[in-house]
């Protein structure tokens, strides 16, 4: 006697296929609700209603919030190669160093002001994170970032300007940024995150670090 074949038989790649469109429903749930609110307004019953799932549905493919969001943070890091690539051109095609810094420190204020309260909570949450393989991540992200800009920066900058010094200038402008517009230190100057006077400042004093002869 042959064995019938089974008249329902179960596909995993659909299901599969559906549970990684879960997944992804979830992460973007949740970074709509950091965008919005922060780290304390992702909370799951509420990113499970954005995504259209129950709460169950949530645990059953998260163990809790942490790791929901450390699988969303990862996943926006994935995303960011592209958008880095394009920034590169971008750089690539300005004139002049000072060009260079006024376009980048132009796309640094967007990105931020786009992104809402999520790069504060990317940030919050990655200081507390205890997992090694996020924080390496972290890191990598950065230093992938910081090559990047370097790399562009170098063609246009002196040639008596080091590697080392083009990299401070570009920690102190980016951590400078982060001060005045996560931590609304810019409002409290009485800027607005779009005003202008930001990007020319912080170009002006990368410029003058940059090219002004040590003493």
């Amino acid at each position: 006697m042959t064995d019938c074949p089974n008249p329902n038989p179960v596909s995993k790649a659909p299901q599969q296929t559906r549970s990684r469109q879960t997944e992804l429903r979830l992460m973007e749930a949740t970074m709509a609700l950091l965008k919005e609110g922060g780290l304390e307004a992702c909370q799951i019953p509420e990113v499970a209603r954005r995504a259209g799932v129950s709460v169950g549905a949530v645990y059953r493919r998260f163990d809790d919030k942490n790791a929901l969001l450390a699988a969303t943070f990862r996943h926006t890091f994935s995303c960011q190669v592209e958008g880095r690539e394009v920034l590169r051109a971008h750089l690539a095609d300005q004139p002049s160093l000072e060009a260079i810094f006024h376009s980048l420190v132009s796309a640094f204020v967007a990105s931020l002001v786009a992104s809402g309260k999520f790069t504060a909570a990317l940030q919050r949450f990655a200081r507390h994170e205890a997992d090694a393989s996020f924080q390496a991540l972290v890191k990598e992200t950065r230093r992938q970032s910081i090559a990047l800009m370097e790399d562009v920066i170098r063609t246009k900058a002196p040639a008596s300007v080091s590697n080392d010094q083009i990299r401070f200038a570009l920690v102190a402008v980016t951590a400078t940024l982060n001060a005045l517009m996560l931590n609304d230190e810019a409002e409290a100057l009485g800027w607005s995150a779009t005003d202008p006077r930001i990007v020319d400042e912080m170009t002006r004093l990368a410029m003058r670090y940059l090219v002004t002869p040590a003493a």
